[in-house]
């Protein structure tokens, strides 16, 4: 029974510890499992003695929680979830300490006849270890819900190639920002990578995929934590800059132009350089997103007319298609 109850709990360390990107030492849980059950042994054949048993079971899964509580403690959380996981490790630690200095307590007193199977201590340790048991379940049964529910947003949400916001997500978080609220500007740009047709003709479309890629890593380096950026085409993404004046829009956008004038690297021996064409707009000037967004793409197409590679904010003229 010893040793089911020491694997049991190597099983859980075991758990715990891939829930949190790391994992037990297999070979020092061998030494310890070795220990145990010889002194487990010694005090079940030799000389019978149900407390020692206990005291050296409890003190084997000490070791090994100790040995991992340098790695758990440092360990990163995916979400909240994995932060009551690590609280609840500190406290199962915490109770088995205690319940080891509470045996140790009896075993100094003289209580070797201890009827410690027919105790209330024996009582509440089972009962303790069953509530510690269930509740390392639940979290883990809500950990991989919430993992599930985060794929799932994942996948509603984010572009699958670039990784940054898609259109429908885009749409949806849009709303906030138009119309914004009395005294706070918010801007939104369009962008159309240049010639970008060109490099898929050129160099295929597993390289177009890769700019992409790298163009959309490029402008979200650029942009803060709170700015929004999304893909809503093929080669066409637009960005909102949260609290942001026209003059301060234009040198971010500015930022991201000199950013681009770094060759992207597609491969270990291929550089591939592109440029955008921006239009910018105020949120302030509109009601909706929905037009906000359409004088953003005249201004883009105003701004490949102009040369390509530019940002335009004033409309002069009816754009010209290219």
């Amino acid at each position: 029974m010893g040793f089911f109850y020491l694997a049991t709990y190597i099983c859980l360390l075991q758990a715990i510890c891939l829930r949190l990107a790391t994992q037990v030492s297999w070979r020092f849980c061998a030494v310890v499992t070795v220990l145990v059950q010889a002194g487990i042994f010694y005090y079940a054949v030799i000389d019978n003695q149900l407390i020692y048993r206990v005291m050296i079971g409890g003190l084997g899964f000490i070791t090994l929680c100790l040995h991992k509580l340098p790695a758990i403690y440092r360990a990163p959380s995916q979400h909240h979830v994995d932060q009551w996981l690590k609280g609840v490790f500190y406290l199962l630690l915490a109770y088995l300490l205690v319940r080891e200095a509470l045996v140790f307590q009896l075993i100094h007193e003289g209580a070797i006849n201890f009827q410690y199977n027919q105790s209330i201590f024996w009582f509440v340790a089972q009962v303790a270890s069953l509530f510690f048991l269930w509740l390392f379940s639940v979290l883990f049964l809500v950990s991989n819900i919430k993992d599930h529910m985060n794929v799932l947003s994942t996948e509603r949400n984010i572009d699958a190639l670039t990784g940054v916001t898609n259109r429908r997500c885009f749409f949806e978080c849009a709303k906030q920002y138009c119309p914004p609220k009395p005294h706070i500007q918010h801007a939104l740009f369009m962008c159309d990578l240049d010639h970008f047709k060109e490099i898929n003709d050129q160099h295929g479309h597993q390289i177009g995929d890769e700019v992409l890629k790298g163009f959309a890593s490029t402008v979200r380096s650029v942009l803060r934590e709170k700015d929004v950026l999304a893909r809503i085409g093929g080669e066409e993404f637009v960005g909102i800059l949260c609290e942001t004046s026209l003059q301060e829009a234009l040198a971010v956008i500015e930022r991201i132009s000199q950013a681009l004038a770094v060759p992207l690297q597609i491969e270990e021996d291929r550089e591939i350089r592109v440029t955008a064409s921006f239009g910018l707009v105020m949120l302030t000037d509109f009601v909706t997103v929905e037009a906000a967004l359409k004088a953003a793409d005249n201004l883009m197409y105003q701004a490949k007319a102009a040369g390509r590679n530019n940002v335009q904010y004033v409309l002069v003229s009816s754009p010209i298609f290219q």
